[in-house]
């Protein structure tokens, strides 16, 4: 299994997310994709086009980001990271897609499977989200304080530290996640292990 190429890609992306030339935590700054009519042609794929060297060149069995709503808080910027890691999950074993990048030994991948984060609550004090359905039920009990602690290195988020430590008592001991593409046909089926059928290069 490859966790931490998946976590690479995630993380990269959202690395991507933040160097656009917009933030929704920028005040006065407007979405590029308000600039001008058909914007978003240019300015959407090359948030995934940054991202497919990563899921090409780590080659990922599994990648795991936010839903298209932006997670609990419904946060654009984690929006925006959904749609990059949704667009490198498929384009990125496409050969049509960037085959500038297609040298140096990298080839088109094939990611078998792409999760969604999410949860069986909302918050009320923030907008309205749809929440993706919960296919896969992880038990993380014995990893809640290490989680807690990975959040608090993030000084950046520091006024967010309680809020985020009362979300994780609300989550229990569970992760809950949605089966948001595989790389075959196959029925909806419930989870408790996201590397079920995955197979090893």
């Amino acid at each position: 299994m490859k966790p931490v190429a998946s976590a690479v890609l995630c993380s990269s992306i959202a690395t991507v997310v933040w160097k656009l030339p917009w933030s929704a935590s920028r005040p006065g700054r407007q979405p590029a994709i308000a600039a001008a009519p058909g914007a978003i042609t240019n300015w959407l794929p090359c948030g995934a086009k940054n991202s497919l060297p990563r899921a090409r060149f780590c080659r990922p069995h599994i990648v795991l980001t936010f839903g298209p709503e932006g997670g609990v808080t419904g946060h654009m910027d984690h929006s925006m990271t959904s749609v990059f890691a949704t667009l490198a999950y498929h384009w990125s074993g496409r050969n049509n897609r960037y085959p500038d990048q297609l040298k140096d030994g990298i080839q088109p991948h094939r990611v078998q499977k792409l999760y969604y984060g999410t949860t069986n609550f909302t918050l009320p004090d923030r907008p309205v989200i749809s929440l993706s359905p919960v296919s896969a039920i992880i038990d993380v009990g014995k990893y809640v304080e290490t989680k807690i602690q990975a959040f608090r290195a993030h000084a950046s988020q520091a006024p967010l530290f309680p809020l985020f430590e009362q979300h994780i008592v609300r989550r229990g001991k569970h992760e809950l996640f949605h089966l948001a593409a595989v790389d075959h046909p196959t029925n909806m089926i419930q989870e408790n292990d996201l590397c079920a059928e995955v197979k090893e290069d």
